[in-house]
């Protein structure tokens, strides 16, 4: 097979590409044999139906297409392996040549990952950020957060009686509410036996208080403003109407937080100063955890800024059509879906990408910048590292074999790859010298 590349403007390559006759007649005897396998032909049997058969039942141009197109699929595929061209998009593909027992010539205009450059002080910018970001992280956690998340683990495991007096804070009122604006249901505004603890700041300022001196069976019928920056703008600033009834009341009985509260909390704990240790190693973890991603994302957002080349449209078009992927599927584990979403709110799917677009351009050139560092400072995770790295996400299909039934192993041999190189060139961002 015979491939030539021309660069052409925009990030697009034009690969003209010829496939040996020879070749491309096998292409066509799979084709005709493809559809001798769902024909019907007077004197032969099903699947085994003779080419010059195929050909008059089923029409010799039909048969030469197919096999055109999986010809030039194949031969793509080789071309742009072989070649190493990064494509991203399905490439316009123009037949020149097409006959029996001659080579096949087509042409595939592809756009392919752009060819960037960083700025010249990129990693004195990244030495600077990366000092202002660890200088700013605090992964300390004092007493005071310690006892915080006690008492939240206390609150949890509290025993609620049922009270026969007025509700006061910290009790847990069960209640039926309606909201009403301008006399008109808002949307959610509706709730039947809804668990509130008082005090707890979960409704709109002065809900709660009006509760308090409530008995079991009492309704109420209070006035109250939304806040003016409530996160729901048509309601911010308005005046409504909460009509509210008491079904019941339950007092919080707090277990005391002594040795025998921390021996509950697990087998290993042996009283409260050990329960207090481990849970400051814990939350100093995940503070660590927080600090390091954030300075993660602050590296990348510095190296954005010292990308420099021509992002085509293409790459663009594809980081918001993930970015609408991810949004679906994170709208979908709520109970709703993108379109019921928009028409809530408004808007139209393009409105929505028209939005992204900025955040995706960004994120276009952090892997763009990534991949440009790994390539000039040569950084490649090792083979066992992404071995091992592939067996960690098979075992979420329940094991190799299973695994094999599901997932194309080459495709998670090079989404492993990628990941690792990435977290590598992180691990570099994090300790390089400008």
């Amino acid at each position: 097979m015979n491939v030539t590349v021309t660069d052409l403007e925009k990030s697009q390559k034009k690969l003209t590409i010829t496939v040996p006759a020879q070749e491309w007649g096998a292409e066509i005897d799979a084709a005709a044999e493809h559809f001798g396998a769902h024909i019907k032909a007077p004197g032969f049997r099903k699947g085994k139906v003779p080419k010059d058969v195929v050909m008059r039942e089923v029409g010799r141009d039909a048969v030469i297409a197919e096999a055109a197109e999986r010809a030039i699929k194949k031969a793509y595929a080789r071309a742009i392996k072989g070649h190493d061209i990064k494509a991203i998009a399905q490439p316009e593909v123009q037949v020149e040549k097409l006959a029996e027992g001659n080579d096949l010539v087509f042409t595939a205009t592809v756009t392919v990952l752009p060819e960037i450059t960083l700025a010249k002080n990129w990693k004195k910018a990244i030495a600077k950020k990366r000092a202002e970001l660890t200088a700013a992280a605090d992964v300390t956690v004092d007493e005071s957060a310690v006892d915080e998340e006690l008492s939240k683990m206390a609150q949890q495991q509290a025993e609620h009686v049922l009270a026969d007096r007025p509700a006061r804070e910290k009790d847990v009122a069960h209640i039926d509410f309606t909201v009403t604006v301008d006399g008109k249901p808002i949307e959610g505004g509706t709730g039947t036996n809804h668990p509130l603890v008082l005090g707890s700041k979960t409704f709109i300022p002065g809900f709660e208080d009006a509760i308090i001196g409530m008995v079991a069976g009492e309704e109420k019928t209070v006035t109250l403003p939304f806040p003016e920056k409530y996160h729901a703008k048509e309601l911010a600033g308005k005046d409504a109407e909460f009509t509210i009834t008491l079904n019941r009341v339950e007092e919080q009985i707090v277990p005391e937080i002594d040795d025998a509260f921390a021996q509950k909390a697990g087998k290993d704990i042996t009283d409260l100063a050990d329960l207090k240790a481990k849970m400051r190693a814990g939350m100093e973890a995940e503070k660590k955890n927080a600090a390091k991603q954030s300075l993660r994302e602050g590296l990348a957002e510095e190296l954005a800024q010292h990308v420099r080349g021509e992002l085509p449209e293409q790459l663009i078009e594809n980081e918001i059509d993930r970015m609408e992927q991810q949004f679906a599927q994170q709208l979908s584990q709520s109970g709703t879906t993108l379109d019921e979403m928009l028409e809530r709110v408004g808007k139209t799917k393009e409105d929505l990408r028209k939005d992204w677009r900025p955040q995706a351009e960004q994120r276009a050139k952090i892997g763009l910048a990534l991949d440009y560092i790994a390539d000039t400072e040569h950084i490649e995770p090792d083979t066992k590292k992404v071995e091992a790295e592939m067996q960690k996400l098979m075992s979420m299909y329940g094991g190799q074999e299973e695994a094999k039934k599901k997932v194309d192993l080459a495709h998670l041999y090079d989404y492993a790859t990628a990941m690792l190189r990435q977290e590598a060139v992180f691990d570099y961002l994090e300790t390089c010298e400008a």
